[in-house]
């Protein structure tokens, strides 16, 4: 059902859709730390425009499909 959410855009779209950081945490069922966290240690991609973060959907999807790894590299 995740997945379904964020797969990418329809094959004639070359636009990724971008899911601000609230929506990711709605779908994910953690918090804003536990993706910035992701996106600190490189396993997200964050855009910033204006105050609101966004994550490419692609990268949302990858990561869910990579175990959605969370720390740092080289943190105990």
């Amino acid at each position: 059902m995740i997945q379904s959410a964020v797969h990418s855009p329809a094959a004639g779209d070359a636009t990724p859709r971008l899911v601000p950081i609230a929506e990711a945490c709605v779908l994910l069922r953690c918090g804003r730390a536990t993706l910035k966290t992701a996106a600190n240690s490189g396993h997200l991609r964050v855009i910033r425009r204006g105050r609101t973060l966004f994550i490419p959907d692609s990268d949302l999807a990858r990561w869910i499909d990579s175990g959605m790894p969370v720390k740092e590299v080289g943190a105990h």
